[in-house]
């Protein structure tokens, strides 16, 4: 699928106003070093909803304070990561809407494929 037949299957008219395109959604998530950081936002057992600062999660994932702000900006820009400020902190967590976005259009994909039979081997 291209990322303009995204459009095709209404990604793009079905969205909330404000919200960015799943195509920029995509695009986002289509880079390790983002994966990366979301991954190093996922909460854990005992925090709900931990919130990092640019500098804690440039440790984390071994980028540079620099490539780490780079990559927080197109994931906000994405809705995919928040960010308040707290004095004067910067900290960034995971956005809710901008992750529901793209399980409320993967969800039906994977809803169609739960009865479907995988291929044989040796059948390609």
């Amino acid at each position: 699928m291209t990322v303009d037949s995204l459009d095709a299957v209404g990604a793009e008219t079905d969205a909330e106003p404000g919200l960015p395109g799943l195509h920029q959604v995509f695009a986002a998530l289509s880079n390790p070093d983002r994966l990366a950081i979301l991954a190093a936002l996922r909460p854990a057992p005992d925090d709900a909803r931990p919130e990092r600062t640019v500098t804690s999660l440039a440790r984390a994932t071994g980028l540079s304070r620099f490539a780490a702000s780079r990559h927080l900006r197109h994931l906000c820009d994405a809705g995919l990561v928040e960010v308040s400020r707290h004095r004067t902190a910067l900290l960034h967590r995971l956005a809710i809407t901008g992750l529901a976005q793209v399980e409320d259009w993967l969800y039906p994909i994977v809803d169609s494929l739960e009865g479907a039979q995988p291929p044989e081997s040796g059948s390609r």
